[in-house]
């Protein structure tokens, strides 16, 4: 068997995500809605968020750096995850995107709180990593799920990278 690939830094997929956003926030299909939302602003901050956070991670795990409902199978006894991105950086990031991107009825407000006492996370470092990765998936051609994003990025905290 060949040698497994060596796992990214969580940096160089954060750095993908926010290329990916601004691709996005370019389209002209969308300039009403990344306007709405001073969307390249947000953008922006969560890169001084981003680059905060990176240089405060004190324990780097192996991440599968794309959990999310598509990524994951269930199976008669567990669930199994697939297709990851694959990195090694802060766990907070890991479930932040789980947390700005899932489909469902619950806020993300709400699933915040149901990770806030989690061992392994950290709230104000979940909250910032969740406001950064929110603004790198916003997608307002997806309706509930840039509904979500839109009024969370509008209610949370400007003074975030206080926190960290």
């Amino acid at each position: 068997m060949p040698e497994p690939p060596a796992l990214k830094d969580l940096a160089d997929v954060i750095e993908m995500r926010m290329g990916w956003a601004r691709e996005r926030f370019d389209d002209p299909r969308f300039t009403d809605a990344i306007q709405r939302i001073d969307a390249n602003r947000h953008l922006t901050d969560s890169q001084v968020v981003t680059d905060k956070l990176l240089s405060t991670t004190e324990r780097p795990r192996v991440l599968h750096a794309d959990l999310q409902a598509k990524n994951i199978l269930q199976g008669p006894d567990l669930w199994y995850t697939i297709d990851p991105l694959g990195a090694v950086g802060d766990v907070n990031a890991e479930a932040a995107l789980w947390v700005a991107i899932q489909d469902g009825p619950r806020t993300i407000a709400e699933r915040l709180d149901d990770l806030a006492k989690h061992p392994l996370l950290t709230p104000n470092r979940l909250l910032a990593w969740t406001y950064v990765l929110a603004v790198a998936e916003y997608r307002p051609y997806l309706p509930a799920s840039g509904e979500r994003i839109e009024h969370f990025i509008r209610v949370v905290n400007r003074g975030i990278i206080d926190s960290i």
